[in-house]
């Protein structure tokens, strides 16, 4: 059996594939659907008692459960469709009792037997199951075929209103939620996760999957960087998953690792430390295999945290448990044979690495960079899978490599980080990581100060914001912009260090290396910048000759001539930059111009103050004039006969300024 985390690594082609549209196909399930009909409910008496069966599921009295199924199944004039929800029943509280074998095998007939029925409601709530038991043996990525047949039956009529017609919306809102939380889609994950909530808190019912809806909400904001918001979800979640099942109890467990987690994060050792303890105790008693998987992580975060406390014997005494829990479990197998012993052993060396990489014999840190460096090229046994545990190797071997270029000012060091880097950088593509590849291209930028490249350095700062905003990572994009000031305002420094040749630490120090490297390593969070509003100087739309098109001055007396100038002598020199999105913003004196390039024009706004929020007015107008028709057209007009457009040509253009950018 494939595990969650080699199916990770198909994650780009899976998420593309569940985007596309199969229009071939969409004709055939239209007229199934009309041959469908109404859907059949169930009576209310049958609906009542399935809704309790499952109530008392959640209440863990399971075996009360059985009974209600028991005294259904006695009843000849039940339907099919009556029938297969029972089963569905039973299969849930299989599922509750960790007898996994027997719920996919009733979750896997209840799907097949639906799809014969044609019944929607029926079809999802098999799937469902099936979903769930697929997600705790750590395979949930593989039935994402089934996923988009559900989501086609139910469209044709998502318009119709009725409970089972919602029931199934919400579930597979859940489901597409989820679905592009994987996927790095965080705020469409986030879009559908709330529209799945609102009918999960409106049926007043608690459930699975209200229960996992603040679960995912937790994980969603906690990739978003707003620890918080995440806190008070994870919270939300420890309410929830108080009962001794199996699945209770799991759930838990994961809860307290992801609470630590953000702790961890926010710097209070303490707390994180008690949370990775309640995690691991509770895993390591649990044998469902993604918990094993998942119990590899608390004992690496355990020991990382250890060694950051200052306690490596500590820390020494959990990597002899992690190293026994491994023997335990290296035989262990269920007939599926989805367990993977290399992938255990790449968390355990990851974890005496650091051991090694923390103590203060020269001997053990050289050992510590042989492991490192040996695993990263596979010549240890160990297949790396899935790119967190890459991410980690990788920043540790940087980690160690950036430590000896400080104290040796061998520049040809970096040289020996690059190729880490590039690798991480695409598997990050390839898995659709999108916050690990704003933070790797954020890493190149700083790396490339130290070779004093600032042009580099600018491109990849600029890449880094673009792929944080495009995929809803706002927090990461503030702090990215705020980076990018920094260095803006930064460049007369640089210029004095690389003229005076100094030392690569002191490079380090301007860079903020180790900072950075730190919040890599999850030693830090993103503490979100105060955003003030810019004050607002000058609007230009250029075409890539330098000549304007428009242009309006929100400040009286301006110099417009002078700002100009430099401007297209600094235009002239990063063009090409520009144009190809290389660059966002030039600084001239006290002002920043903001750029951003649409086909053959180029949009520029010059303020003076923080660059993030002005951007995202920028994204703002640089959208309306493209798709208002009126404005594209007088633009394009423009062009051939050399006007120049104001507020009143078109109306709706200072509509649009006047809306976005009047304070």
């Amino acid at each position: 059996m494939k595990k969650l985390s080699q199916s990770l690594l198909r994650k780009k082609d899976f998420f593309f594939f569940i985007k596309k549209s199969s229009n071939a196909n969409q004709e055939k399930f239209n007229i199934l659907i009309r041959r469908l009909g109404k859907i059949k409910k169930m009576p209310d008496s049958v609906s009542k008692e399935i809704e309790r069966g499952l109530e008392l599921i959640f209440e863990e009295k399971i075996e009360e459960a059985f009974d209600i199924v028991k005294i259904f199944e006695k009843k000849e004039e039940l339907t099919r469709e009556d029938n297969l929800m029972c089963q569905v029943l039973k299969g849930t509280g299989k599922l509750y009792l960790g007898k996994f074998e027997e719920a996919l095998e009733i979750a896997t007939m209840t799907f097949q037997e639906s799809k014969k029925l044609k019944n929607p409601l029926v079809l999802i709530e098999s799937f469902m199951l099936k979903f769930q038991v697929f997600y705790f043996y750590d395979r949930s990525l593989e039935i994402w075929n089934e996923f988009r047949y559900c989501e086609k039956i139910l469209k044709p009529i998502s318009h119709e209103s009725s409970s089972e017609i919602d029931q199934a919306a919400a579930l597979l809102n859940w489901l597409n939620s989820w679905l592009n939380w994987a996927g790095g889609q965080l705020d469409l994950a986030l879009e559908f996760l709330n529209k799945s909530l609102e009918f999960f808190k409106r049926r007043g019912q608690r459930s699975l999957y209200l229960d996992s809806t603040y679960l995912l909400f937790g994980f969603i904001y906690e990739n978003k960087g707003e620890i918080e918001l995440a806190l008070n979800y994870l919270n939300k979640c420890l309410d929830c998953f108080k009962g001794n099942s199996v699945i209770n109890k799991s759930m838990q467990a994961t809860v307290f690792f992801k609470i630590g987690d953000v702790y961890y994060q926010q710097g209070n050792l303490d707390l994180a430390a008690d949370y990775h303890k309640k995690s691991l105790k509770i895993f390591e008693h649990i044998d469902i295999p993604v918990n094993i998987m998942q119990t590899y992580w608390v004992y690496n975060a355990l020991i990382k945290l250890l060694l950051d406390k200052n306690s490596p014997e500590l820390a020494k005494g959990y990597l002899q448990s992690f190293n026994q829990y491994n023997k335990d479990h290296e035989k262990w197998s269920d007939s599926r044979g989805w367990y993977n012993w290399s992938y255990s052993r790449g968390w355990y060396i990851l974890s005496e690495a650091r051991i090694l990489k923390s103590s203060k014999r020269i001997r053990d840190k050289a050992k510590a960079e042989k492991i490192l460096r040996e695993v990263l090229e596979g010549k240890l046994g160990v297949k790396i899978i899935g790119f967190d545990l890459l991410r980690q190797l990788t920043v540790e071997i940087c980690d160690f490599y950036l430590g000896e270029l400080s104290s040796t000012n061998d520049l040809k060091i970096l040289d020996d980080i690059q190729p880490y880097i590039t690798r991480l950088f695409n598997e990050s593509k390839r898995t659709n990581s999108y916050s690990l590849q704003s933070h790797t291209s954020l890493l190149q930028g700083k790396l490339s100060l130290l070779q004093m490249n600032m042009g580099e350095a600018r491109k990849h700062l600029t890449k880094a914001q673009r792929i944080a905003e495009d995929h809803g990572l706002q927090l990461l994009a503030r702090e990215i912009s705020k980076e990018h000031d920094k260095l803006l305002g930064q460049l007369d420094k640089w210029e004095i260090l690389k003229r005076k040749e100094v030392s690569i630490s002191e490079r380090m120090d301007l860079a903020g290396l180790e900072d950075y490297i730190n919040l890599m390593q999850g030693r830090r969070m993103i503490k979100a910048p105060e955003l003030v509003e810019e004050d607002s100087i000058l609007l230009l739309i250029m075409g890539h000759e330098g000549i304007t098109y428009f242009n309006y001055t929100f400040v009286e007396n301006f110099d417009f001539e002078d700002l100009f100038s430099s401007f297209m002598s600094a235009f002239n020199t990063f063009s090409s930059e520009i144009f190809s999105k290389s660059i966002d913003r030039i600084k001239i004196d006290e002002n920043m111009i903001l750029i951003k390039p649409i086909e053959s024009f180029l949009v520029c706004y010059v303020i003076k103050g923080q660059s993030y929020p002005a951007l995202q007015k920028l994204n703002r107008f640089s959208d309306a004039i493209k798709w208002k028709s009126d404005i594209w057209e007088a633009l394009n007009k423009a062009v051939q006969t050399g006007e120049t457009l104001d507020l009143t040509n078109p109306l709706s253009l200072g509509e649009v300024v006047n809306e976005i950018f009047k304070h």
